[in-house]
């Protein structure tokens, strides 16, 4: 699976209001990339719901904050 990059104009929780613009998106989204990347380098294979968390993150739907406790929440709850 794949991050992409959608031109839906969201506005972003806690981002002073203001639209992402297409290169915000793009930067986020090789930011996220190298860190699955890095992930993958330490034996971490990301799930399609981790994928989809980070998406929903390089296009504006939730903050960096939120992603990380939905993933969080994701780790631990697969742990029990």
């Amino acid at each position: 699976m794949e991050i992409v990059i959608d031109d839906q104009e969201i506005v972003e929780k806690g981002f002073d209001m203001k639209k992402l613009s297409k290169e915000e998106k793009a930067k986020r989204k090789n930011y996220v990339e190298e860190a699955l990347a890095n992930a993958r380098l330490e034996g971490y294979q990301p799930t399609a719901a981790d994928i989809a968390q980070w998406t929903e993150y390089v296009n504006g739907r939730q903050t960096l904050e939120e992603t990380v406790k939905n993933l969080q929440q994701t780790a631990l709850g697969s742990q029990k």
